[in-house]
């Protein structure tokens, strides 16, 4: 444990403002099942992956203008406002199938109407069941029961490992406990909406529209439409409102207090007050696995094409006629549009990455590697999400090193090992990334901290862990024969804590990364430092800076002060000085220069470095090549995303055509490297045109680059 708390000891020794937390050690003897157990339920409790830009690119006839992008935040709000409420249940018949939850007992079919939509038509004597699956507070208090029971086991067997006495409960306890009856909650409080048709009159005993009977209807239903085409129950059938017949007619039935009152056009029809209802688990009382409608039994043809079920919650009269017409239209084009923009994102490069993929130039990772210096003060130029960057490089870069053989010619077999084992290291990162977004809080820094273990124990020799953080700086941990090397990665970025240097034409240019070397592994592996570091990373108080770990951290891990130990390593060849970038997207340039520093580092040449920088670049363009043929129609801002990709990519060429890195006939052009970019550029004002007219021309010419 002495050593555990090494770091603790010396933060508190010096005389700073920093102030040490509370360190909890790992003990050895814990389960590494239980710990992914942990892990597991967090991340299944986790909100899906926030790195989806879904809203960076909505649809291709849209014009997306430069300061109206939406942000990360806003997107994350609208996807949570379209997701279901925990109460409400709805069930629509008009898109031609029949709800997964709901079940036709008898004959019923579903038929379309003139309007392309389509209706659900109960002849004489069926009736419709919907499963609606309400979680009651029953349930959610079984749950935390179950839950707190597992913790509890969870915890004696971590207490029986160290050796401690724990207090189980008595045989005779558990036993009480079972026995115990259990009587079922029930929905006390609802709302039933409902669009219906009514091709003709009930007969004398009416027409029930529910009961609350499950899985099988009563023989009464709790509410009804009489002959007279009242909506109600007993003599209360209302005076108002009326059902009209060969009418699409939205009744709305409220139950809660003692009082039912339904609603027929958002009109109110009748007010039935019975004691009945205040019953728990009595007459009126729905019940939370489902309901049952039109099952009472009379011979009437009925016609239903919406329904929606509110748990919890009995509408007033307002908030009825407010909704009267929510939910009513239905267009049969706007849903095959709709699925016909869900079958268009499955052909996106990016499919494999997110829920709703987007085209790559609408990527932010597109735009840090080309677009870079033209986005400053704009919406593309805010967003900076690391594990966005992080996901999308890797796929890029795996797909380049499949794609991309002919372009290795100079490679040795050396050369492609080092390729593949960068590439690993992103895999691993992703991993790891993903991992920490789910326990991105102080209250789940233990099991974070464990599972990092967990990583730098399985690191092989030559082997790297990268770190993303939310300040635009990527950390990695390279595991040596003996010790560590700890690597920080700014992309160029203009830290004060990296070497800087200023240039004849007057540009100041900052080290890409600085490393600090020979690290003990005593000290790489002390629990309190990494606590501390992971605090920098994702703590909520004034310890989110991640300049406490340049200040505190880093000289602490190298025993001396960081400029010393920087100076050590600062005249290696794996970091270059860097422009810094011009807008928030530095971020992908701190990856893609890890990238770098670990090609070089593996002992790649700096010319074949940039060749797979150049490799990496027209892997982007062949992404946007296949999104191209996806789409119809492109916006002035697409257009003008993928002419910059183009212009960045052809001067890269050219750099590397000038360098004799490629040959001319690689890139097939006879006539020199300005005629080259031209070609290029003429490619990317004609990629528009192409699509629009509908043909394939621009495959067949396609650009040099992706024709070698």
């Amino acid at each position: 444990m002495e050593d555990n708390s090494s770091f603790a000891r010396s933060a508190v020794s010096d005389d700073c403002e920093y102030q040490p937390c509370r360190v909890v050690s790992l003990s050895d003897d814990e389960s590494d099942e239980e710990l992914i157990q942990e892990l597991e339920a967090a991340a299944a409790e986790a909100e899906p992956d926030p790195t989806e830009n879904t809203t960076m690119w909505t649809d291709a006839a849209d014009t997306l203008h430069f300061y109206e992008v939406p942000g990360v935040k806003d997107q994350r709000a609208d996807h949570k406002k379209k997701k279901e409420e925990p109460n409400t249940r709805v069930f629509d018949f008009r898109d031609g199938t029949l709800p997964q939850k709901a079940q036709v007992v008898g004959e019923g079919n579903l038929e379309e109407m003139n309007t392309k939509a389509t209706m659900l038509r109960l002849q004489p004597g069926a009736y419709l069941k919907v499963r609606l699956g309400i979680e009651t507070q029953q349930m959610i208090w079984k749950k935390q029961k179950e839950k707190e029971k597992k913790m509890q086991e969870r915890r004696a067997r971590r207490a029986k490992a160290r050796g401690e006495e724990t207090e189980e409960p008595s045989a005779t306890d558990e036993m009480h406990q079972d026995q115990l009856p259990e009587r079922r909650e029930k929905v006390q409080l609802y709302t039933l909406i409902m669009d219906m048709l009514l091709p003709a009159a009930p007969p004398s005993q009416g027409l029930s529209v529910y009961t609350t009977g499950w899985p099988y209807p009563t023989e009464v239903g709790e509410c009804l439409v009489s002959a007279n085409l009242g909506l109600g129950l007993d003599e209360s059938f209302g005076q108002d409102g009326s059902v009209p017949l060969e009418k699409w007619t939205r009744v709305v039935v409220t139950v809660g207090s003692d009082t039912m009152t339904t609603y027929v056009g958002g009109k109110k029809c009748a007010v039935v007050a019975k004691k009945e209802i205040t019953i728990h688990g009595g007459r009126f009382a729905v019940d939370p696995e489902g309901i049952v409608l039109f099952g009472g039994g009379a011979s009437t043809e009925v016609c239903i094409k919406y329904v929606k079920f509110i748990a919890n919650t009995a509408l007033s009269g307002s908030q009825v006629r407010a909704g009267t017409y929510v939910d009513s239209l239905y267009s049969q084009c706007v849903k095959d549009a709709e699925k016909a923009q869900q079958e268009l994102r499955q052909q996106f490069t990016l499919k494999a990455l997110f829920r709703k993929p987007h085209p790559i130039w609408a990527d932010p990772a597109f735009w840090g590697e080309f677009c870079d210096p033209f986005l400053v003060d704009t919406a593309f130029g805010e967003v900076n999400d690391p594990m966005n960057f992080l996901k999308v490089l890797h796929f890029s870069m795996a797909r380049m090193a499949k794609e991309q053989s002919q372009w290795m010619g100079s490679f040795m077999e050396e050369d492609q090992d080092r390729l593949l084992s960068t590439l690993k290291d992103l895999e691993r990162a992703v991993g790891f990334g993903l991992r920490q977004r789910t326990l991105q809080s102080v209250s789940r820094l233990t099991a974070l901290l464990k599972f990092l273990k967990k990583n730098i124990g399985e690191l092989g020799v030559g082997q790297a862990l990268l770190l993303p953080s939310p300040k635009k700086i990527v950390f990695m941990l390279i595991k040596k024969a003996s010790g560590f090397r700890f690597v920080a990665c700014a992309g160029g970025d203009e830290n004060p804590y990296h070497p800087s240097v200023a240039t004849l034409d007057g540009k100041i240019k900052y080290k890409g990364c600085i490393a600090i070397d020979n690290i003990p592994d005593d000290r790489m592996q002390d629990d309190s430092w990494w606590m501390y570091f992971l605090m920098s990373m994702i703590g909520d108080g004034p310890e989110k800076h991640v300049e406490n770990v340049y200040d505190w951290l880093l000289p602490w891990l190298a025993g001396k002060p960081l400029q010393a130990a920087i100076a050590e390593t600062c005249d290696e060849p794996c970091s270059a000085f860097r422009t810094p970038p011009r807008c928030q997207a530095s971020a992908y340039r701190a990856f893609l220069e890890s990238v770098r520093y670990l090609l070089l580092w593996r002992g790649m040449s700096e010319t074949k470095v940039k060749a797979v920088t150049f490799m990496l670049r027209l892997q982007y363009l062949k992404f946007v090549i296949n999104d191209l043929h996806c789409l119809k129609k492109l916006s002035d801002n697409d257009n003008h995303l993928i002419k910059l990709g183009c212009k960045q990519l052809a001067h890269a060429a050219v750099m590397q055509a000038k360098s004799k890195s490629i040959s001319p006939f690689q890139l097939q052009v006879e006539y020199g490297a300005r005629e080259f970019g031209c070609a290029a550029q003429r490619w990317a004002r004609g990629a528009a045109h192409w699509q629009e007219a509908g043909n394939k021309h621009g495959k067949r010419r396609g650009c040099p680059l992706l024709t070698p």
